[in-house]
């Protein structure tokens, strides 16, 4: 819910959206696709985060470490 108010205050800075357990991806698809346009990096701390956050973004392999 923060993303849109910091890439205002900071339009140069780089946003990264760092998922520790399932609850985190809890949104709805308007809310994830909002989020993809505003994230420049995904991280998913262990394979089976990084594997859901790629479901739920619908992206591929290269684009969550």
């Amino acid at each position: 819910q923060f993303i849109p108010i910091i890439k205002k205050l900071n339009p140069d800075s780089k946003i990264l959206f760092h998922a520790h357990q399932l609850s985190a991806l809890n949104f709805s698809d308007r809310q994830a696709e909002m989020l993809r346009s505003k994230i420049d990096g995904y991280i998913g701390c262990s394979r089976f985060i990084t594997q859901q956050i790629k479901q739920r973004f619908g992206m591929e392999n290269d684009e969550v470490f």
